[in-house]
């Protein structure tokens, strides 16, 4: 087990809920399943919970804690925490931009809000830029140089129509083979032109997407971009979007923002940074028997007032049937 805890240690898998098999670590990759349609599942014994805590006046993250001050629970049961290890690591974050027709009136907006957030990043952090209308685009791959992404995102130039929901999928397959922390950041309106019209925008429906998002070991931030003059109809679709693009930053334990003014932003993106420099590693071995589907996860602290703790609700595991031991 401790082979699995100093592993991770090393590499800090995921920013969120991991899954690590036990017969042999260092074939992780080949224990990870990711259905070609889209569905992503991850499969294994263990279990690594990513969660960051901070204290309520001032937001400053709480980083003194030991395995002993947390109190987790596994559907409805306390679980034993076998490590709780501290991340200060770099990460692998996907920067998805909305450039579609619907943002042109606030695509240099857009522009500055990336590049801000890419002059945020370490000298260790590995940085993607992936852009969406009608179609999702990788522009950038990952990278660790600064002005080469810079360069990608001056480029983006607003056009079509909007298929978020595919996009959003596309960015979560971009981490397939990636075992590392990892991260999307969506810049967008978030409204899939399925919104107005089923036969419009994505293939792909949102619960299709949700599903997606709550099967990934991926943390997803949303900042939503407004219109400067939206109209009524507008209000509608992007009251909905906002409520979609809130849900998936719940589903995976990431947070959504609603920035009204340019200036709001740097704030904004400062606050995404350090969240994810900062969280614990929590690792607990599952309840038996073990069945396929959704796990649910409470993290609590122990005698620690004003502290707020967030990880994402729950896991999925996979059915295991006809497997050898």
């Amino acid at each position: 087990m401790w082979r699995g805890v100093f592993w991770f240690a090393s590499t800090v898998a995921c920013l969120a809920v991991s899954l690590l098999g036990q017969e042999d670590i260092d074939n992780l990759a080949e224990k990870t399943s990711i259905d070609t349609g889209f569905r992503l599942k991850v499969r294994a014994d263990w279990v690594y919970v990513n969660a960051s805590v901070w204290g309520n006046r001032k937001r400053a993250s709480v980083v003194d804690l030991r395995k002993e001050d947390f109190l987790l629970y596994e559907d409805g049961q306390l679980r034993s925490i076998d490590a709780c290890l501290p991340s200060e690591t770099p990460f692998h974050l996907l920067l998805l931009l909305d450039v579609s027709g619907s943002t042109s009136s606030f695509i240099q907006l857009i522009r500055e809000a990336a590049r801000k957030f890419t002059d945020q990043l370490k000298p260790g952090d590995r940085i993607a830029i992936m852009t969406f209308h009608s179609e999702a685009v990788m522009i950038q791959p990952f990278t660790n140089n600064r002005e080469s992404a810079k360069v990608a995102i001056d480029q983006i130039r607003p056009e079509g129509s909007t298929a978020f929901y595919d996009a959003a999928i596309a960015a979560l397959r971009a981490f397939r083979d990636i075992q590392e922390r990892k991260a999307i950041v969506i810049f967008s309106d978030g409204a899939d032109n399925q919104l107005v019209s089923a036969s419009q925008g994505s293939k792909a429906t949102f619960e299709q997407l949700r599903q997606a998002v709550r099967e990934t070991d991926c943390m997803i931030y949303t900042v939503l971009l407004l219109p400067f003059e939206p109209d009524r109809y507008r209000d509608d679709v992007l009251y909905r979007a906002s409520a979609q693009l809130a849900s998936l930053a719940e589903e995976t334990g990431g947070r959504s923002f609603k920035p009204r003014k340019a200036r709001d932003l740097a704030a904004t993106y400062g606050e995404i940074a350090n969240d994810l420099r900062y969280v614990y590693t929590l690792t607990f071995t599952p309840g038996l028997p073990r069945s396929g589907g959704w796990h649910d996860l409470k993290l609590q602290i122990k005698a620690r007032e004003g502290v707020v703790t967030r990880c994402r609700p729950g896991y999925f595991t996979i059915e295991e049937t006809g497997a050898a031991e």
